[in-house]
């Protein structure tokens, strides 16, 4: 069992033992309170596990690109990573200084 399972199962027990457990303890009709909570725990469960699914699905982050990038790394002007986003940037447009 992963975690993003155990978490929507203790969200659902939580849920389940708040909403049924007030509305007990408040006078409400025990079976009420136990439909009640089984219906928002159950709820509570599809959210975490909805928003589980959903982070899965983002691409990685792009990395921060500074305002300057900085002196060149090499001495002839090149930079000594080619993927490095501030250089890339500089790269599509050269006279944008």
């Amino acid at each position: 069992m992963d975690r993003t399972m155990r978490a929507a199962l203790l969200a659902a027990f939580i849920a389940f033992a708040a909403v049924a457990g007030f509305g007990i303890m408040l006078g409400f009709a025990t079976t009420g309170s136990l439909v009640a909570g089984v219906v928002l725990g159950v709820l509570a469960a599809a959210l975490i596990w909805g928003a589980a699914r959903r982070a899965e699905s983002f691409h990685e982050p792009t990395p921060p690109s500074p305002g300057f990038p900085g002196p060149p790394d090499n001495p002839d002007g090149t930079p000594a990573d080619p993927n490095d986003p501030a250089h890339q940037r500089d790269a599509e447009d050269p006279d944008d200084d």
